[in-house]
């Protein structure tokens, strides 16, 4: 079973393979293409080596943008093959044999693509790439053949800022790339956790991947009257129902502004399955354990032990193996409900 990434271009929904060579870092200032590159978007300094940056915008057909703070990087890296691509959003990481992502059968598969009238596979990224150079772009002439498939009323899920002065955006974005451009550090000599990060109420979290058993978006959320304040209700995913944690109200997060908590992080440790609540993904990553320095008690009032630590960019990881064997996050309210819900479902 591979993992499966899935962005979103102008409401397009698509996925590709997250293999172990991929990763994803937030929008930076791209530097401009090289002469003759017509379907390149720009390029970026990446640790000291120069890789193209592909809008799928621009490969889709799709009308053009100004780069957004929210949007996203894919970084792909295989042997001397290196490139970026520009989407969207990305919103969901989950375990996928490949194909069954698609909705219905594919009504075309070929030039590393999988393509039905819900959503596109791009299977093999170097084959797609070399299509679209020789003119041969399977994607662009099935979305001109159904529009239907573009919804240009979905728009990314922008910070505050970046409807407001253009020059701090771009400033930002200039900062981005700086960092990016830094060079690579070698393997650290301690240990490192793999994390999935996201943000919650504009501040940014990780948890550990080896909790994490997939990420899935949602809009069915079934309220719990009887349930505790943590408990948001519950949705189903893929057949199975699962209670919702709100970290806001479990980690006593003051509110600030829209918040739009759309996106599942799925989390389990074999026994208990619940999922929390984000507003957005925003990558997968590495985090030397030396990085992370124990966090103080403003982080999580009242529940200090659910956060596992803090790192100098003010990236939160919280502490998902406590969560989950807190008891309080198994609710039994088989005598109060017909249909009981539990904050953890035993996994059987």
């Amino acid at each position: 079973m591979a993992q499966i990434l899935h962005f979103v271009v102008e409401g397009v929904q698509g996925a590709l393979p997250l293999d172990e060579s991929m990763y994803l870092v937030r929008m930076a200032e791209l530097d401009p293409p090289p002469s003759g590159s017509s379907l390149v978007a720009g390029t970026l300094n990446l640790h000291g080596i120069r890789i193209p940056v592909y809008s799928l915008r621009t490969l889709f057909g799709l009308p053009e943008r100004s780069p957004r703070l929210n949007d996203s990087l894919i970084i792909a890296k295989t042997g001397t093959f290196r490139v970026a691509l520009w989407v969207d959003e990305t919103y969901v990481v989950q375990e996928s044999a490949g194909d069954e992502i698609l909705a219905e059968s594919p009504v075309y598969s070929d030039q590393g693509v999988s393509i039905s009238k819900d959503a596109i596979l791009i299977h093999d990224l170097p084959f797609f790439l070399e299509s679209c150079r020789t003119g041969e772009n399977a994607i662009l002439s099935f979305l001109s053949e159904h529009p239907e498939m573009v919804n240009h009323q979905i728009a990314t899920r922008d910070e505050p800022c970046d409807f407001g002065d253009s020059e701090k955006i771009r400033q930002q974005l200039s900062e981005r790339a700086t960092v990016l451009a830094r060079p690579e550090e070698g393997p650290p000599e301690t240990s490192s956790i793999e994390v999935i990060k996201f943000r919650l109420v504009y501040r940014d979290y990780a948890a550990e991947m080896r909790f994490v058993r997939e990420v899935v978006l949602t809009r069915e959320i079934t309220p719990v009257p009887t349930a505790p304040d943590h408990i948001v209700g519950v949705c189903p995913v893929r057949g199975e129902i699962i209670p919702l944690v709100d970290l806001r109200v479990l980690l006593s997060i003051p509110e600030k502004g829209l918040t739009d908590l759309n996106q599942v992080i799925v989390l389990t440790d074999g026994q208990i399955t619940f999922g929390i609540l984000a507003d957005q993904i925003t990558g997968i990553s590495l985090l030397p354990v030396e990085e992370i320095q124990k966090a103080g008690p403003e982080y999580a009032p009242g529940e200090p032990n659910y956060i596992f630590g803090v790192v100098s960019s003010g990236l939160m990881v919280i502490n998902a193996a406590a969560i989950l064997s807190d008891p309080k996050m198994i609710v039994d309210q088989s005598g109060e409900s017909e249909h009981p819900v539990t904050a953890g479902q035993r996994a059987w």
